[in-house]
This record gives C-alpha cells, sequence and structure tokens, in this order.
C-alpha cells in the first residue's frame, strides 16, 4: 500500500471495556482500554469485513498481507475489504496501536477542582480519569505522531465510598445491685485489615430504669481510610428485670449465764440465700430475757418492718423474704460453795480437847448462804492420840434457789492429837591437808537435837566415822542415816537428818616451769580450784632469726584434781633484718627487709656504669643485717680491622684499654697504606684501611748505558730499542736498575 492509503493523523479513536462507577472494595478499579486506533475502523451495518495484516515473511523474505479470521485486537497494521452499497469492494487501512510502545495509560485523582499532577493507582474513594498518551507509531520507516488535539485522550470515572454500620450492643440484665453496662458494637462493611473503634456508653442499675439507651458516642479509623467509606451509626438499648432473690432471715438466738440482768440480741441475719453486693437487711428483734424462767421457744421475734436498702432505695421488692424469729435463753449460773470444816491439832496430853464449825467460800458473788440449807452435825471432841473427825458431807447441804446450779465441794473437819516429834541432825567432820606423800586423815561427827529432853544417849550409831587418803583428792565418811538408832521408846517419831556427811580432801601441787625445764613456781592449791601462776612473765631469749613471746601453759591449766606440772609454750616469730645495696662508692641504691625464711631478695638494679657489666657481690640469707656491694667487670669489645672489604684482625679491648697493638696494613701495589684514626670507645669499632696512590718516580738520567743510544729507525734499529726498554723496565721492576746508576 502506498503511504497515501493510510489514514490520517487525527482520525484517532480508543475502544473502552469495563464500568466507569465502582465501590471501594481495597482494590484498584479502571475502565480497560481494549485496543487504540489510527484510521476508520468500522464496518457498516449489514457487512461482512475481511481482514488482511501486514506482516513480515521470513520465507520470502519480505512485508506481506496475511489474511486474518475475525475482527483484528492485536498490534499492527491491517487492511479491510466488504462490499458498499454499490456492491463495489470498499478498502480501508488503519493501526492498532501497541501500549507502551505507542501510547501510554495513566490515572489521576480529582482533590477539589483540581486534578493531582502524579499519576495514581485508583483503589480509594474519589473521582479519577485515565488518560491515554500517545508516543509514536513507525508508519513506513517514518515517525507518525497524531496532532495537537490527539496528544492525549481521556476518560472519567468513580470509586464510590463504601457503606459500613456501626452498631452499639443491646443487653438484658438481671438486677444484682451492680450498675451493668455493654461497651460492644458490631461493624459490618469494612475492607480488608481496615478496622473502626468505639466509643459506646450507657449504664443500666435497677429494673425500674429500663429501657436504657446505649448510646454509640464516637468511631475512629485504626486502620484504613475515613475517605473510602460511609459511616452509619446506630444505638443499642440495655434492659433489666428485677429477679425475685429468695432468702431467710432470721432473729438472733442467745444464751445467757442467769447474772441478775436482762438480756436481748437485736441482731437479724440473713440465713439462706444471699443479698447482692451492696445491699443491705434493715431489720430489729425485740426479745428480753432476765431469769431461767423467762426462757422460751420463738421469744425473740422480728419487728415486721424489716427491709432491704441499697443506698437510700428501697430494694425490697426484688427479694422474697422469709422471716424466723429467735429463742433467748437463761441458763442456770454455776456455783461452787467450798464447805472446809474446822481442824484443830494438839500435842497429847492427856487433856480433853474438841473443835466444832466450818467456813464457806462461794465462787459466785451473786450465791449466798442464804441459798442453801445445812442438815448435819458440825463438831467432835477426844482426849487420846489419834485422827478424829466431824463426819462432814455433801449431802448435808441442798440448793434453795432455781437461778443456780450449785456444787457442793466438803472437805470434812478434824481433830488430830498426836505425839511430839523429835529431830537429830547429824554432821561429819571434815579437814584438808596438803600433799605431802603421807597417810592423811579426819574423824567424828557431831549432833544438834529438836527436843530438849531427848540426848545422845537415846540412839546408837553402827557406822564408822573415819575417812584417810594419801594421794589428792576427796574421801567421804560415808556417814548416813540408817546408821543411826532410836533406842528410847518414850519418843516414837525420831529422824536423824545427815545434813553434811564427814570428808578428808587431800590438795595437789602443782608446779610451774619454763620451755628449758628451770622451775618457777611450786605449790599446793585447794582441790578443784583453778591453779593461778602469779610470777613473773616466762622469758625465752631470741635464736637463730626468731624471737618467742609467751603464749600460755601446756598442758591447758584446769581444776586441780591432781598433782602436775604446767610448762610454759612460747610463740615464735620471725625477726626482720635489713638487707642494704650499696654503689662501688659506698651509697646506698636501695634496702630490702628480710628474715631467716626469706629464700630470695628481690634485688634493685645495679647501677649502671658505662664499659662494665655490674652484678652484687654474693651473698647469704642468714641472721642479722648485711651489705651487699655493686661490682662491676669491663665489658670486652672488638676492634675490627678491615682492608678492601676483608677482616684484617679482630683485636678485643676494654674500657681499661689504653691502647692496642695494630696489624700492619696489608700492601698495596701502586699505593700506600695505613689505618685511619680511631679511637677505643664502648660497644666496639671498626678500622678501615686507607690507601693513597703513589707517584710515579722520575727515571734518573745516565741510568741505562743504552739510553743514549741511536738504534735508528730501521726494522732492527727499532727492535733493538723496544727490546731496551722491555728489559730495562724488567730491572726497574726487580731492583736491579741500581746496577746501572751512573754519576
Amino acid at each position: 500500500a502506498a503511504s497515501e492509503d493510510w489514514p490520517a493523523k487525527a482520525e484517532v479513536s480508543v475502544t473502552w471495556s469495563g464500568e466507569y462507577s465502582y465501590t471501594y472494595d481495597g482494590n484498584a478499579h479502571v475502565p480497560t482500554v481494549v485496543n487504540v486506533t489510527v484510521g476508520d475502523s468500522t464496518v457498516p451495518a449489514g457487512e461482512d469485513a475481511t481482514y488482511f495484516k501486514y506482516t513480515y515473511s521470513g520465507e520470502n523474505n519480505k512485508w506481506e498481507w496475511k489474511n486474518v479470521s475475525g475482527t483484528p485486537t492485536e498490534t499492527g497494521k491491517y487492511r479491510m475489504e466488504f462490499d458498499n452499497d454499490d456492491g463495489v469492494v470498499e478498502t480501508k487501512y488503519y493501526t492498532i496501536l501497541k501500549q507502551a510502545t505507542d501510547y501510554t495509560v495513566s490515572y489521576y485523582k480529582k482533590t477539589g477542582e483540581d486534578w493531582s499532577t502524579d499519576t495514581v493507582n485508583p483503589v480509594d474513594a474519589g473521582d479519577y480519569k485515565a488518560v491515554i498518551t500517545f508516543l509514536k507509531t513507525e508508519d513506513n520507516g517514518e515517525s507518525y505522531v497524531p496532532d495537537e488535539s490527539h496528544k492525549t485522550i481521556e476518560k472519567e470515572f468513580k470509586i464510590m465510598p463504601k457503606v459500613v454500620t456501626v452498631t452499639a450492643a443491646s443487653a438484658e440484665f438481671t438486677y444484682d445491685g451492680y450498675a451493668h453496662s455493654n461497651d460492644r458494637y458490631e461493624v459490618t462493611g469494612l475492607v480488608g485489615s481496615d478496622a473502626i473503634s468505639a466509643v459506646v456508653s450507657g449504664s443500666i442499675t435497677y429494673p425500674d430504669e429500663s429501657p436504657v439507651t446505649n448510646t454509640l458516642q464516637s468511631y475512629i479509623f485504626i486502620s484504613g481510610n475515613e475517605e473510602n467509606y460511609t459511616v452509619t451509626m446506630r444505638n443499642g438499648e440495655l434492659t433489666m428485670t428485677g429477679g425475685q432473690r429468695q432468702i431467710t432471715i432470721t432473729a438472733a438466738s442467745g444464751e445467757w449465764t442467769y447474772d441478775g440482768s436482762a438480756h436481748s440480741d437485736k441482731t437479724v441475719k440473713v440465713t439462706s440465700g444471699e443479698l447482692l453486693t451492696g445491699d443491705t437487711l434493715v431489720a430489729t428483734a425485740t426479745g428480753s430475757v432476765t431469769n431461767v424462767s423467762d426462757t422460751a421457744q420463738g421469744n425473740n421475734i422480728i419487728d415486721p418492718g424489716y427491709r432491704i436498702m441499697r443506698g437510700n432505695r428501697d430494694v425490697t421488692a426484688n427479694y422474697t423474704i422469709t422471716a424466723v424469729d429467735g429463742t433467748l435463753t437463761i441458763k442456770p449460773a454455776k456455783a461452787v460453795v467450798t464447805i472446809t470444816g474446822h481442824n484443830y491439832d494438839v500435842s497429847y496430853d492427856s487433856s480433853m480437847h474438841s473443835v466444832s464449825g466450818y467456813d464457806v467460800a462461794i465462787s459466785n458473788p451473786l450465791y449466798t448462804e442464804s441459798d442453801f440449807a445445812f442438815s448435819g452435825i458440825a463438831a467432835v471432841e477426844c482426849a487420846e492420840t489419834g485422827i478424829y473427825d466431824m463426819g462432814l458431807a455433801a449431802d448435808q447441804f441442798v440448793n434453795t434457789n432455781p437461778n443456780f446450779d450449785v456444787t457442793f465441794n466438803v472437805t470434812d473437819g478434824r481433830l488430830k492429837v498426836h505425839p511430839v516429834p523429835v529431830e537429830v541432825t547429824v554432821r561429819g567432820n571434815s579437814a584438808s591437808a596438803d600433799y605431802d606423800g603421807s597417810e592423811q586423815s579426819v574423824s567424828g561427827y557431831k549432833v544438834e537435837i529438836s527436843s530438849p529432853i531427848y540426848t545422845e544417849s537415846d540412839f546408837i550409831f553402827s557406822g564408822t566415822a573415819l575417812a584417810k587418803r594419801t594421794e589428792p583428792g576427796t574421801e567421804n565418811m560415808g556417814l548416813d542415816a540408817s546408821q543411826f538408832s532410836n533406842i528410847n521408846s518414850n519418843f516414837v517419831d525420831v529422824t536423824f537428818v545427815i545434813a553434811e556427811d564427814g570428808k578428808l580432801t587431800v590438795n595437789p601441787v602443782i608446779e610451774f616451769i619454763n620451755e628449758d625445764g628451770t622451775p618457777l613456781h611450786s605449790g599446793a592449791v585447794a582441790y578443784g580450784e583453778t591453779p593461778q601462776y602469779t610470777g613473773e612473765t616466762p622469758l625465752k631469749g631470741d635464736s637463730d632469726g626468731h624471737s618467742y613471746t609467751f603464749s600460755g601453759w601446756s598442758p591447758e591449766i584446769t581444776e586441780a584434781t591432781e598433782n602436775r606440772t604446767y610448762t610454759a609454750v612460747f610463740t615464735t616469730e620471725n625477726i626482720d633484718y635489713t638487707a642494704t645495696f650499696v654503689d662501688e662508692n659506698g651509697e646506698t641504691v636501695d634496702t630490702r627487709t628480710y628474715t631467716v625464711e626469706t629464700e630470695t631478695l628481690d634485688e634493685p638494679a645495679v647501677p649502671e656504669k658505662e664499659g662494665y657489666e655490674g652484678k652484687w657481690s654474693e651473698y647469704t640469707i642468714a641472721a642479722g643485717d648485711m651489705e651487699i656491694i655493686a661490682q662491676y667487670t669491663p665489658i670486652e669489645y672488638t676492634a675490627t680491622f678491615i682492608a678492601d672489604g676483608e677482616t684484617v684482625a679482630e683485636i678485643t679491648y676494654t674500657v681499661e684499654t689504653e691502647s692496642i697493638d695494630a696489624p700492619e696494613v696489608p700492601a698495596k701495589d701502586g699505593f700506600t697504606g695505613e689505618w685511619e684514626e680511631y679511637e677505643l670507645t664502648p660497644g666496639g669499632i671498626t678500622v678501615n684501611a686507607v690507601y693513597t696512590e703513589n707517584e710515579p718516580e722520575p727515571e734518573p738520567e745516565g741510568l741505562c748505558p743504552l739510553d743514549n743510544e741511536d738504534h735508528g729507525d730501521s726494522f732492527f734499529g727499532r727492535v733493538l730499542t723496544f727490546l731496551h726498554t722491555l728489559i730495562w723496565k724488567a730491572f726497574r721492576l726487580l731492583g736491579l736498575d741500581v746496577f746501572f746508576k751512573v754519576s
């Protein structure tokens, strides 16, 4: 086709698909571009068109038209043929452009009256437009660009906000005395992870408040864009029913012991079921009792005006109440009446003696002697020795007051006539003696008698009142009451008491000695006492670098129960000595403290002395201070003599060396050699040979008899002249030229 067959630049059409109004759902929505066509691609109504695509044929190696089936949708250049109304085949040419190569599609959002300048992804609710911007197409190798009126083609569309409903919860409660609320809510219509947080307020406490609006106060989007939604707010409703709780209230029952006073208990409590927290029972019981005879079942009656209150609000209607009266009881008071018959004790004297009456003690002050009766006889008499009872008994005493429960404790009265008792107290003799190696002894006892008419002749002693001992310790006599016997029948109650057994104590001898066996103190110590050393503190002189301090005795001092020797014990301490480090001039460098137990000293550094190696004088760690002197030994250095890079000799020296014998400088033809100037310094030196080239000696005249010979210029003459010169130089080299010297 010729270029003029292609459509004009202004013939641009766009085929769209899809809707132009969407509802927000979190996804992007745009009208879809089916194709963008340059040229007229319409077919007259009722006609069928045949389509050909301009395609490159690799087989024929050229561009050619190929028939395509159906209506073309792919990008490319097309030719279509159809019969017009006149029956003539009509041909049209058009191009389907390629997106991204020939045109781009961009999307913009409207804010107020203005469109965004940057492209957007149409997801959120709002007004949008799709803009097709043309780039170029190829038209027979030439760039095809639409004219100014078709640089862009626009299509507007909308994304509508989605309807969301936020509904406050509704709830029904049963009365329990508490305020109830429900802050829940339901959100319907949100997309994806978008979320709303809402505030709900409403409260109901009593049934008569029903219904209460559960108000949706506010909401906020905690995720997502609020502009994508239209939000509808709906309130809920709170209601409450009464509940009719079943309870039983019971007046207090009480029990008191008779005390002569009136008693009551106005308490009324819930005994079955329970009040709601915050509700209180207001009720009073009216009964009262004083005597045992006032006791009766149900005598503590509840006042009929009882009610249930919550603060100032009467909530009795929310309860079904059963009232139960209580019982108040008076028990008899206990009283213990103690009857103690009178007693009388007398020593026998052959006279008639008697005793009568009793004492009364009552545990309860409300009970008196007028509240009981006595039916016995409280008296007895006799002259003979022995014990005689009155015969008092509990059944002779009877309670007459019903408000008391009485116990009678009876102790019978008696008369006792008894013989006179005698007590003999015996104390054995005791003595002590210091140990002297011989037997010691003690004997005898003393007595004390309670009755002046009883004497030592009225009893006998069958034991041995003697204790004897040699070694330190205590020896008892062994006195015992069974060794004494009454022999006087006039005394029938004689008691012998050993108040103190006789004993002999031998005191041990305690000796204190020094560690070397020297006696310090010796003497007897009372048996059982702890010895005390009162002499001067034991001493031990210093020796072998140690000092000694008295620290106690061996063995440890204990109670004196045997002869014993205690030896002084000393603690050992090391003596500190000083090691003084001095230089060769006697000046102190440093000091160290040590003892005989020290193995090595932390020596200070030896003072440096140039050219010398220093060390400390030998020493041995022993008792006593010591002085350690710095000692120095000259360091040997090397003087290396080098000629032309070769070592000629190595000679050692020290800082005390004044001079050394240098080796001969090696000979070198044509040169005069000598060693460079040097000084013997610490650290070693290198001495190099220095050579000076000799001046050539002038040949003296008349030294060679051939000097003035003219051999001519002939060949033979020149040979003779050469030989003469060669021989002469050989003579000079060998030192034979002196033989040719001519004066």
